[in-house]
C-alpha cells in the first residue's frame, strides 16, 4: 500500500503545467445552414411563402465559401469554445473517476495497481486542463486559423431547407449539426403587407450575431432579400465583401485574378473581400492585359475589356528530314517545311515520318520558327508488335485446329461404352470377346486424355503469346526509345 502511495506522488509531481491554448480545441471549419422561414398563419400558401424566402436566401449565399470572426462575436465565440472544451474534459474526468472506482485499493494485483496509478494520474491531468481553461482570457486569446473554409449542411447541400425551429435556436443547430443558422419569419402586417425578418444565429458563441427586418407586398419578396443580404453577409463571413464581374472579348481569353486562374472569357466572383486585386488577361496572339481594380465594402463592379490582336509573322515549321507530315491536333496540315498562319489556344503539334520517332509539341505560346530534327527509330516497335501478334494468331489457330480431336475421341469413348454396357447384358456375352472389348475401351480413353492435355497445352500456349504480345504493346506505349 505504501509503495502503492508513493508511485502515485512521484506521477503526480511529474506532472507539468498545461497551456490552455494546447487543449482548446478550434474547429477546422464552420457549419451552415438555412431553415424554412416561420409564418405567422397555419396555412399551405403561407407555409410555401415561408418555404421561398428561405430558398432565396439559400441561393443567394451560395457564393459564400469562407469564414472570419467578427469582431461583434470574437470574445464570445472564445468563450464558446471554452465552454465546449471545458465540457469534453468535465466528460473525461468523470469517465476516469468511474473507472478508478471500479478498482479497489485492497486486494490489487500488480497489473491492477500500475493502472490505478495511470487512471490517478489521468485524472490530475485532466483537472489541470480544467483549471487552466478556467483561467484562460477570451481577450488575449488568439486564434490559430483566422480564416476558416464554410461548408453547407448535408440537407441544404441537395438544394433542401432545414425544418423551420420550432424550439430554440441552440436546439436547432444541435439537431441540425450547424455552427452558423440562417432562420427568420414571414409574418403578415395587414392586407398584402409582409415583413421579413432575418436571423443570423452562432451556435459556438451563443448569440444572435444578425437581426434585421423590412416590409413589401408578395410580389417584392426577392427585392425584400436582396435588402437583407448585404449585411447579413457581412456578419456572416465576417468582413466587409464586394462583388466582381469582368467580361472580356474574345471569349476564350484566359483571366487571373492575383496570379490564379479564374474563369475565360467571363468571371463572376461574388463576396470578395474588399481590398486591391490584380487581374490578368492572357491569350495567345493579343496583348497582354493587367489591371489593379480596387473593391469597395458592398460593391458590385462589372469590367468590359476588348483585347487588341498582335499581328504575328507565320511560324515556320522545319523538319530534318525534308517532307515530314505536320499536324495540327489529329488534322493533318501539310509537309514540312510549312508556314504556319494562326496557332489556337491549347493546340498540339506533331510531326511524323516513316522510319523516324514522331515529335510532338504544345503550339499554345509558341512564337518562334521551329527547326525540329527527328531521331531515326533504331528499335522499330512496330515490326515487333506485328511479330508479337503473327505468333499469337499461330499459337490460337492451333488451339482451335486441336479441340475437335478429343471432342471426337470423347464422343467415340462414350458410344463403344454404351455398346459395351449392352453386350455385356445380351445372351450372347463372351468373357473373351468383352476383355477384347475392354481393352479397346482403355485405349480410346487414354487416347482421349492424351489429346486433351494436346489441346491444353495449346490453350496455355496461345495465352502465353497474347500476354506477350499485350505486354509488348504497353511497353510500345511506355518506353518508346528502347528496345526490349
Amino acid at each position: 500500500m505504501i509503495s502503492l502511495i508513493l508511485l502515485m506522488i512521484g506521477a503526480i509531481g511529474c506532472l507539468q503545467e498545461i497551456k490552455a491554448e494546447t487543449i482548446l480545441k478550434e474547429p477546422v471549419e464552420f457549419r451552415l445552414g438555412v431553415t424554412e422561414f416561420f409564418t405567422n398563419v397555419e396555412s399551405p400558401t403561407a407555409k410555401q411563402l415561408g418555404q421561398s424566402v428561405g430558398r432565396m436566401f439559400l441561393e443567394k449565399l451560395q457564393g459564400v465559401g469562407k469564414k472570419r470572426i467578427h469582431s461583434r462575436e470574437r470574445e464570445e465565440f472564445i468563450r464558446g469554445l471554452i465552454k465546449r472544451s471545458r465540457v469534453e474534459e468535465l466528460k473525461k474526468l468523470d469517465e476516469l473517476f468511474r473507472k478508478r472506482d471500479q478498482l479497489g485499493l485492497s486486494s490489487l494485483k500488480e497489473k491492477e495497481k500500475s493502472t490505478y496509478v495511470e487512471l490517478t494520474t489521468r485524472i490530475h491531468e485532466t483537472m489541470q486542463r480544467i483549471r487552466s481553461l478556467e483561467t484562460l482570457d477570451p481577450l488575449r486569446f488568439s486564434l490559430e486559423q483566422e480564416e476558416k473554409p464554410l461548408k453547407w449542411v448535408e440537407i441544404n447541400q441537395k438544394g433542401d431547407l432545414l425544418p423551420y425551429i420550432r424550439s430554440t435556436y441552440k436546439d436547432a443547430c444541435k439537431e441540425s449539426r450547424s455552427d452558423y443558422l440562417v432562420t427568420g419569419e414571414v409574418e403578415e402586417v395587414f392586407g398584402g403587407i409582409f415583413s421579413v425578418r432575418v436571423v443570423l444565429y452562432s451556435d459556438i458563441a451563443e448569440k444572435v450575431l444578425y437581426e434585421q427586418e423590412t416590409m413589401g407586398t408578395t410580389n417584392e419578396l426577392e427585392t425584400l432579400v436582396d435588402q437583407l443580404i448585404p449585411d447579413l453577409v457581412t456578419f456572416l463571413i465576417g468582413e466587409e465583401w464586394g462583388t466582381l464581374e469582368l467580361l472580356v472579348q474574345p471569349k476564350d481569353a484566359g483571366i487571373f485574378l492575383n496570379g490564379k486562374l479564374v474563369g475565360i472569357g467571363k468571371v463572376r466572383k461574388f463576396y470578395l473581400p474588399i481590398g486591391v486585386y490584380r487581374a490578368e488577361i492572357q491569350r495567345p496572339g493579343y496583348q497582354f492585359i493587367t489591371q489593379e481594380i480596387t473593391l469597395s465594402p458592398k460593391e458590385q463592379k462589372k469590367i468590359e475589356i476588348t483585347m487588341e490582336a498582335v499581328a504575328l509573322e507565320p511560324i515556320q515549321v522545319v523538319s530534318l528530314p525534308l517532307n515530314a507530315a505536320f499536324y495540327l491536333g489529329a488534322e493533318r496540315k501539310g509537309d514540312t517545311p510549312f508556314a504556319l498562319e494562326e496557332v489556337a489556344v491549347d493546340s498540339i503539334g506533331r510531326i511524323e515520318k516513316e522510319g523516324y520517332k514522331a515529335y510532338v509539341f504544345p503550339l499554345q505560346s509558341q512564337l518562334e520558327d521551329l527547326q525540329i530534327t527527328l531521331p531515326k527509330d533504331l528499335f522499330p516497335w512496330k515490326d515487333r508488335i506485328e511479330k508479337k501478334r503473327e505468333d499469337f494468331y499461330r499459337a490460337f489457330g492451333w488451339f482451335v485446329l486441336s479441340l475437335p480431336l478429343p471432342i471426337l475421341l470423347y464422343g467415340y469413348y462414350e458410344n463403344e461404352s454404351f455398346r459395351y454396357i449392352q453386350y455385356s447384358k445380351s445372351s450372347r456375352y463372351d468373357p473373351t470377346e468383352a476383355g477384347k472389348w475392354s481393352d479397346r475401351l482403355n485405349s480410346i480413353y487414354y487416347g482421349y486424355l492424351g489429346t486433351l492435355f494436346l489441346s491444353s497445352s495449346f490453350l496455355v500456349n496461345a495465352i502465353v503469346s497474347l500476354m506477350d504480345y499485350l505486354r509488348t504493346g504497353e511497353a510500345s506505349v511506355k518506353y518508346p526509345d528502347q528496345k526490349q
